[in-house]
């Protein structure tokens, strides 16, 4: 019971909710990339949300999950969420890039 309380206690963090806002700006950001180069998929969105959103977003909460149920490993809680954040600014980044690029 106390790794399912861990694991409720990170889902409701501030972190992940940033992990959560930034695959979101990741997602409308891509979408309207996409629709200015007339390309839009919208398998492609479901693919996305399939693997990639499930993959930042679990792997940000076991990371966090880590420092409830093993306190002194304090930077593990910073990682999982830092290393999602650092991969989706990436993405978003490169996705206002190509905004910019002419078709």
């Amino acid at each position: 019971m106390e790794l399912m309380n861990a694991i409720a206690q990170t889902f409701k963090g501030t972190e992940m909710q940033v992990v959560l806002l930034l695959v979101g700006l990741d997602l409308v950001t891509g979408i309207v990339s996409a629709l200015v180069k007339k390309r839009f998929d919208f398998g492609k969105v479901a693919d996305w949300l399939a693997k990639d959103f499930i993959v930042y977003y679990l792997a940000a909460g076991v990371f966090a999950a880590i420092m409830y149920l093993q306190p002194g490993l304090n930077i593990a809680a910073d990682l999982g969420p830092g290393a999602a954040a650092v991969a989706l600014i990436a993405s978003i980044w490169s996705n206002v890039k190509e905004l910019k690029t002419p078709s």
